[in-house]
């Protein structure tokens, strides 16, 4: 199962119909999704709901919520069409409004300070006397007051628009998890972890444990513990994951979760162009630690980075190597489909720098980190 997650682009937690009608857009947009339900599909809240498509009935206000919700509803009429196209499930939309009644004194006291604020909005709602309501509704209580009319509110079903969306994703590509609890959310962010592993950095570079930060014994630096930072990484790249690959073989890095340090980064790197030394250094890495290699995320990161940087040197043929290499390890790998673009010519130099920063969370802008203390575990 674990495997099976990670060869996914999204995770959707929950199979009602936010998560289903989310992972059949994704699945329409060409992304591979897993849905995890911990109980059977549209099993709860969405099984029992009763498909109202009211936003002017439950609406105590204008805000921006309810303009959102106002926004969602004028789309929905082409969104059930194109669910019935996609599932072949109609899930009987309808549109003949919505009215509330007024039975008792309570009713009429909140239905009276709800048409105060509707009307003086402009919004599309009605009052209607006792007997004009029961014109269009002969069966209600005959001891109704008076009633409000919402011609734009709409319902559907919503049992249909659950099997619809379950459908339609499955259509689109999308697999689902039943009877599976999500119980944790594991990422590769440091903030609110005690330990970082090799294989963790194998995978990921965790450029938020910065060198700064770093606190090592004086003794755990000598030649048979973790050594001393390399004097031979081209161009000193790297040199600090390389420092810290050394130290978790030995024991995971102990991470003190406290903002004792602040980092200043600024817009560029002084070896923001320098490619080859980028290559060099990268390729350094990959002889050195053979966990990296062995990380089929990892290796694919580290040969989508050699790739983008052999297309922005002008090296195709070794842009379109590394990008094969970076898709055999990991088809999703974002800076293969980068080199490949500046291969071929799509994208320009500097082009290939800005989505690289994209596929890597950064942005090329003035900003400052507070990073955390790190402690080498090492002994």
């Amino acid at each position: 199962m674990t495997e099976q997650i990670e060869q996914t682009d999204a995770v959707v937690i929950g199979a009602g119909v936010i998560g289903c009608a989310v992972a059949w857009r994704l699945g329409q947009a060409g992304m591979r999704v897993v849905v995890v339900e911990r109980g059977r599909v549209g099993g709860e809240a969405s099984h029992a709901a009763a498909g109202m498509l009211a936003p002017l009935a439950e609406a105590d206000r204008e805000d921006e919520f309810f303009n959102l919700t106002a926004a969602s509803l004028a789309t929905y009429a082409d969104f059930a069409r194109e669910l019935k196209a996609s599932s072949g499930v109609d899930v009987e939309y309808r549109d003949e409004g919505t009215l509330c009644l007024a039975l008792t004194q309570n009713d009429e006291e909140e239905l009276e300070r709800r048409w105060q604020w509707l009307h003086e909005a402009g919004l599309n709602v009605r009052r209607l006397n006792a007997g004009s309501a029961l014109k269009l509704e002969p069966l209600l209580n005959q001891t109704l007051r008076f009633a409000l009319k919402f011609p734009g509110d709409h319902q559907v079903d919503n049992r249909r628009l659950m099997t619809a969306l379950h459908g339609a994703a499955r259509n689109a590509g999308i697999e689902f998890l039943t009877h599976t609890e999500a119980r944790e959310l594991l990422t590769e962010n440091v903030a609110g972890r005690s330990r970082v592993t090799v294989d963790e950095l194998a995978r990921s570079r965790m450029a938020m444990l910065h060198s700064s930060s770093f606190l090592i014994r004086r003794d755990s630096l000598a030649a048979d513990a973790i050594g001393l930072v390399a004097e031979d990484a081209p161009g000193s790249q790297n040199e600090d994951w390389d420092l810290l690959l050394r130290a978790a073989r030995r024991a995971p890095i102990v991470h003190l979760d406290e903002p004792l340090v602040r980092v200043l980064w600024g817009r560029t790197s002084h070896y923001a162009y320098e490619y080859a030394t980028k290559i060099s250094s990268l390729r350094w890495m990959m002889q050195r630690h053979p966990e990296i290699s062995g990380c089929k995320p990892g290796a694919a990161r580290v040969y989508g980075q050699l790739a983008c940087w052999s297309a922005a040197s002008g090296n195709r043929r070794d842009a379109l190597v590394f990008t094969a290499q970076a898709v055999r390890n990991n088809w999703r790998e974002p800076r293969a489909a980068i080199a490949i673009a500046a291969a071929t010519g799509v994208v320009s130099v500097d082009k290939v720098r800005a989505l690289k920063l994209a596929a890597e969370g950064k942005i090329p802008i003035v900003r400052e980190f507070v990073t955390r203390k790190m402690t080498a575990g090492a002994k």
